[in-house]
């Protein structure tokens, strides 16, 4: 009996701990699927500069070469700019993927959309650039805020698992 007690507290106790784990994964996939927007952006700007595709195309090149939710985002662009502008087909995009990004992340992302097709290449790229330092100062602050609420959530699922433990014995 005390050997199927010990079992149960264990498994109390790495239940909590996985679950504080898996909140924690959050922050961590934020950071990563801006760092996929930052590298999406900056092959967006390269073709842009170099290849003269149509946003169709270099859309489609980005989403081979993209493998997180990005992806997502960028094939949803291409299926909704069959029927509709690029700036309405980019920010439906965003907001039906369903992400790790908070609203703020989303509101620098969407700043892309504003002029996406409907400037010439160079203002295309400006505003690119414009959403790149964007993208860094929102990379920063999921860094920043991974490093504070990872370590909590972690710690937090531990504690909870040591309470229950302790308060079945």
């Amino acid at each position: 009996m005390e050997i199927l007690k010990s079992i149960l507290y264990m498994l109390v106790l790495l239940s909590s701990t996985s679950i504080g784990v898996l909140l924690s994964q959050k922050y961590q996939k934020r950071e990563e699927e801006l760092k996929d927007f930052k590298t999406a952006f900056i092959m967006f700007k390269t073709k842009i500069c170099y290849t003269y595709e149509p946003l169709q195309e270099i859309f489609k090149d980005i989403s081979k070469n993209i493998q997180s939710k990005t992806k997502i985002v960028f094939e949803k662009t291409i299926k909704y700019m069959k029927e509709k502008n690029a700036t309405e087909s980019w920010n439906l995009a965003l907001e039906e993927t369903t992400t790790n990004l908070t609203k703020e992340d989303k509101k620098a992302l969407s700043t892309l959309g504003k002029l996406l097709g409907k400037t010439n290449i160079e203002g295309q790229i400006n505003e690119i650039n414009l959403s790149l330092e964007f993208l860094e100062t929102q990379i920063e602050n999921a860094r920043q805020e991974k490093e504070k609420s990872a370590k909590l959530y972690k710690t937090l699922g531990a504690i909870a698992g040591i309470g229950i433990v302790i308060i079945l014995i």
